[in-house]
């Protein structure tokens, strides 16, 4: 999609001294489109609440057309859109919130569906427990047609997007740098799979590096694409509370998945708990708040499948996901395996199959053995 004269307009906008995404909002408001506000004069730009001396002359004396263009000719060099902020494209439940991004680069699509959007947002060391909840809640909420966001950091964020595509849902990944950037490293292939079944975005333009600031800014995003913002696990300073600070700035609802009171990862979500916050459990406990309709199975829906798995182990019916079904059927009964022999026929990579081992283990299907080796449960 090339970019039309709305993006040109709304990069202008945002390049100019003092027009933050507060003060943007605002004119293309009062003017109706970043294109008339540049045009406007400086007697109407007064009358605007927040503009200052060093914005009316940064206004008046605009001259950096050249860095517009050559932020939008490298995105479409490198197959990003860039999605202005009064495109009818632009997500509506972004637009919306306070703060909302002038200007989006994008790598996949938007659709319809995505205003129904939850954001799992967690530590980048969770534990067992954390895996396994932030992979069966974004599961399931995206088997019932819930867009799943996060941040694509190591972590609940990369958890909960697999997650997602394991299921055949939709997710959505809001980076802290340039669509181009290595970043998380050894994420590629994730990325490539958001990119297909959802969207990488950003509000940085192509070549920003990740620099820590920009990942407070990128959280705003996060909960702004979403109804609701899940915190999985967290320390006392984990970042994932700024994202849940902005969720109570933009009026979305916040849950937390209750841990251990021996863990420090339960530090933030325990803390937002006791200021309000709705425990989550189950994949109900959002969608009854959220969208109530979708809580209740369908009446037309039977038990779950009994997997492959399952029927060979005369074990209680545990439903596996594709990942996990994937490493589980290529386990040969009685035979000890190492990691590598098992990436190797599962076709993943060490940092895919991780939580899948882990998910295994957790359900009783996979057992570790000293020298690190495997061997079906």
């Amino acid at each position: 999609m090339t970019p039309g004269p709305s993006a040109r307009a709304s990069l202008a906008l945002s390049l100019v001294p003092g027009v933050g995404p507060v003060l943007f909002a605002r004119l293309v408001s009062r003017f109706g489109g970043a294109a008339k506000a540049l045009e406007a004069a400086p007697a109407l730009w007064r009358e605007v609440e927040g503009v200052t001396a060093r914005t009316l002359s940064g206004l008046s004396a605009f001259s950096q057309w050249n860095e517009v263009d050559r932020q939008i000719e490298s995105a479409i060099a490198l197959g990003m859109d860039v999605l202005a902020y009064e495109d009818p494209l632009y997500p509506v439940l972004l637009r919306n919130a306070p703060g909302a991004p002038p200007v989006l680069f994008l790598r996949g699509a938007f659709a319809p569906e995505d205003q129904a959007a939850v954001a799992i947002v967690g530590t980048r060391h969770p534990d067992a427990y954390g895996l396994r909840a932030a992979a069966e809640l974004a599961g399931e909420l995206a088997a019932r047609g819930v867009t799943i966001v996060s941040g694509l950091a190591n972590g609940i964020d990369q958890q909960a997007h697999r997650a997602a595509l394991e299921r055949g849902g939709r997710t959505l990944a809001v980076l802290g740098c340039g669509l181009d950037v290595d970043y998380p490293s050894k994420s590629a292939a994730l990325r490539e799979q958001i990119a297909g079944r959802g969207a990488l975005i950003s509000e940085f333009p192509p070549g920003t590096q990740p620099l820590p600031d920009n990942f407070r800014q990128r959280n705003r995003v996060i909960s702004g694409l979403s109804k609701g913002v899940l915190l999985v696990q967290g320390g006392a300073r984990s970042g994932s509370l700024i994202t849940v600070r902005y969720a109570l700035e933009q009026d979305r609802e916040v849950f937390c998945v209750p841990g251990s009171i021996y863990s420090e990862r339960s530090e933030a979500p325990h803390l937002m708990l006791r200021q309000g916050a709705i425990p989550v459990e189950r994949a109900e406990d959002v969608l009854a708040v959220l969208w109530p309709a979708l809580a209740a199975p369908s009446k037309a829906e039977g038990p779950p499948a009994r997997t492959d798995a399952q029927s060979r182990s005369g074990g209680p019916q545990l439903e596996l996901t594709p990942g996990e079904r994937e490493i589980f059927d290529r386990l040969v009964p009685g035979e000890m395996v190492d990691r590598d022999t098992i990436l190797f026929r599962a076709g993943l990579d060490a940092a895919h199959a991780a939580p899948l081992l882990v998910g295994l283990e957790i359900k009783g299907l996979l057992k570790a053995r000293p020298g690190g080796l495997y061997t079906r449960a």
